[in-house]
């Protein structure tokens, strides 16, 4: 029987049927910029959400054509706290990280084809993903801890570019934790349901964190994480 092509099957069989795979981070002057890709797409879903697209560029200090035509554009801090800000207050949307988060699967930034590609295990997709995550935010990277019987997805921030930049900290953390619970579903083909999730701020509707998160949710001090069972790795 001829098998399918790897590149055609589902992420699951793949992490079965693909030995060797490119490591996650060759130097290669063709990388592709997913801060602007992220942006483009936080763009798009705040224009479902009735968001004037130029306005809010306007209002953030983005040159709304320089970031279509320019690939290799770049954004610092300030504008990207200012932007966040900016998309909820005009989208009236106090949750919008956590909803856009809810909205979005990551092979619209060109994330996921790069997990997959360099990942022979569910495990070494988390780990690599956590390894690209600086590729959109500098606040956050990602960690896995593997306990007996429970594994915790760590998002571990700059306390010092929190504070400075609130906006992005927040709406940046809620889309962070989502889009793990979701795509996790994409990458085992089944709707997974964590343990618990730990979020370290007040929730303004903790009921909807849970709806979208499928799990308790409580505020902790300073820790940001995501508690599974070991079984979604195996």
């Amino acid at each position: 029987r001829e098998s399918l092509p790897a590149s055609i099957l589902p992420f699951s069989a793949r992490l079965i049927t693909t030995e060797e795979r490119p490591a996650i981070f060759e130097k290669n002057k063709q990388m592709e910029n997913f801060q602007r890709r992220f942006i483009l797409a936080l763009l798009g879903y705040a224009v479902h959400k009735g968001v004037d697209s130029q306005r809010l560029c306007e209002l953030s200090g983005i040159d709304l054509k320089e970031l279509q035509l320019d690939a290799a554009i770049r954004y610092d801090g300030a504008s990207i706290n200012s932007l966040w800000k900016n998309a909820a207050h005009l989208s009236n949307d106090p949750l919008f990280g956590l909803h856009f988060g809810e909205s979005m699967q990551l092979a619209a930034v060109g994330i996921i084809g790069q997990i997959v590609q360099t990942s022979n295990t569910v495990e070494d997709a988390l780990m690599n993903a956590g390894a690209m995550t600086p590729l959109i935010t500098d606040i956050f990277d990602m960690k896995l801890d593997r306990g007996k019987t429970h594994f915790t997805i760590l998002f571990l921030y700059d306390k010092t570019k929190a504070e400075t930049w609130p906006f992005a900290f927040r709406h940046t953390a809620d889309y962070l934790s989502v889009i793990v619970v979701h795509e996790m579903d994409g990458l085992l083909l089944q709707k997974i349901t964590p343990v618990a999730a730990q979020l370290p701020y007040q929730l303004s509707n903790q009921h909807e964190y849970e709806r979208i998160l499928r799990c308790p949710v409580r505020r902790s001090t300073d820790v940001l994480s995501i508690e599974l069972h070991n079984r979604y790795l195996t």
